[in-house]
C-alpha cells in the first residue's frame, strides 16, 4: 500500500465472507526505523443488498419575491429529506 508523505493512504477493504453486525477494524503501521503504532476501531457493516431509501424535497419552494409556489424553482437552495432504513 502507498502511503503520502503527509501519511495519508487509500484503501478499499474486502468484506468477502463478512456478515452483517459488528466488528472491530485493528490497523498496525511500522516505519523504517522501527517505530510502530497501532489503532482500533469498532464498526457495523450492513451488507444488505437494498439500499436504504432517501426522501429529499426542496424545505423552502421560494419565488423571487419570497413567496412560496409549487414549480420547484427556488432561490433556497435547502433541502429536507428522511433517511428510512430497512435494517438496523
Amino acid at each position: 500500500m502507498s502511503i503520502s508523505p503527509l501519511g495519508t493512504f487509500d484503501h478499499l477493504l474486502d468484506f468477502t465472507g463478512l456478515n452483517s453486525g459488528p466488528y472491530t477494524l485493528k490497523v498496525n503501521a511500522a516505519d523504517f526505523a522501527g517505530n510502530t503504532s497501532h489503532a482500533s476501531f469498532s464498526l457495523t457493516l450492513n451488507l444488505s443488498p437494498t439500499p436504504p431509501a432517501i426522501l429529499a424535497a426542496l424545505a423552502n419552494d421560494t419565488a423571487p419575491s419570497g413567496t412560496t409556489n409549487s414549480d420547484r424553482i427556488t432561490y433556497d437552495p435547502t433541502i429536507a429529506g428522511t433517511d428510512r432504513r430497512s435494517h438496523r
